[in-house]
């Protein structure tokens, strides 16, 4: 990562997409980056997108691939205002765009709207967190859907959670197609 020169939030925003961009693509082809911080942010945003996951939670496995590849990002962006909740909800949205098919007119763009997510140190108290310590991976539990879930509850889960209709909600699962199953994840 180079030195960024930014006047705007939106050139902040824009620098930080680039460099996460070329994190994915310079990443061993082996290791799909791009899901992974789909998955990364779908678990942090459950309960709030706070740059925080719980990593004792068995359904976290494997988010710590994400998490260490955005550590430099988040060290050089949080002095221009960008939160560490930020730079992970932002990774998300680059990993869903950077799997798009290029030229294709139905590609929709992944837009950063707002900076300044606080992060869940700044919103928790610390008996909610895991050791009674708030920080990037000792964040609150989150209760994460069960894959036991029949559609009903499935679409009750992302309407109560997140708003979904039960279109957003089967688009959302659609993004199980961007990774692969690891038995250890």
């Amino acid at each position: 990562i180079e030195f960024v020169v930014a006047d705007t939030a939106a050139q902040v925003v824009t620098a930080a997409r680039a460099e996460i961009s070329d994190i994915i693509l310079r990443n061993n082809p082996d290791v799909n980056l791009a899901a992974k911080f789909v998955r990364h942010g779908f678990h942090d945003c459950v309960g709030g997108c706070d740059g925080c996951v719980d990593m004792s939670n068995p359904d976290n496995a494997g988010l710590d691939v994400p998490i260490e590849a955005l550590e430099p990002v988040v060290d050089i962006f949080t002095h221009f205002g960008v939160t560490r909740a930020d730079i992970w909800v932002l990774a998300a949205l680059e990993g869903s765009s950077i799997t798009q098919e290029d030229g294709d007119p139905d590609n929709r763009d992944f837009e950063m709207d707002w900076i300044g997510r606080p992060n869940c140190e700044d919103l928790n108290e610390p008996a909610d967190c895991v050791d009674e310590t708030c920080n990037h991976i000792r964040g609150p539990n989150r209760n994460l859907p069960s894959p036991n879930l029949d559609t009903h509850d499935l679409l009750e889960f992302f309407s109560n959670e997140f708003g979904f209709s039960d279109r957003d909600t089967v688009a959302i699962m659609g993004a199980h197609s961007l990774g692969g199953l690891q038995r250890e994840n």
